[in-house]
């Protein structure tokens, strides 16, 4: 982990531990939590996604529940655990499609990529790739 992301992932958890944030401002914070934690801590990063998707519904932001689906279900695969995650991902594109951030939907994309390549198996993975298993 490059020790900004340790300083921001310090920072937030300072933030977060906070009793004046409001429902709306503890989401935002918990799904960058998430983002910045999926690569050195995904269970920790899954956690903090689960949390800004339950506050992300109670404060009926499509557009910030769209985003925190997609980092749980990131955190998710990054530990590992690829498959099954379609339809909950499917409902992250047409949130993200409808009220952005824009960047997000191409990382709900690849997700769902991943996702369904991990279902169909790892030869489709070569195929999409064009890779030839005999070359290896």
């Amino acid at each position: 982990m490059v020790a900004g992301q340790s300083a921001i992932i310090r920072g937030l958890k300072s933030e977060l531990a906070k009793d004046d944030l409001s429902p709306h401002e503890r989401a935002r914070k918990l799904e960058r939590l998430s983002w910045y934690q999926c690569g050195s801590d995904p269970m920790s990063a899954m956690e903090a996604a689960e949390e800004a998707i339950t506050f992300a519904q109670r404060v009926d932001d499509p557009s910030l529940l769209g985003s925190a689906i997609v980092r749980r279900v990131a955190a998710k695969q990054t530990a590992g655990d690829r498959g099954g995650d379609a339809e909950e991902l499917n409902r992250a594109v047409e949130l993200l499609k409808e009220h952005g951030p824009e960047r997000d939907l191409g990382y709900a994309y690849w997700c769902l990529f991943m996702d369904l390549a991990e279902r169909a198996g790892h030869d489709s993975i070569r195929t999409v790739y064009n890779i030839d298993p005999a070359s290896k």
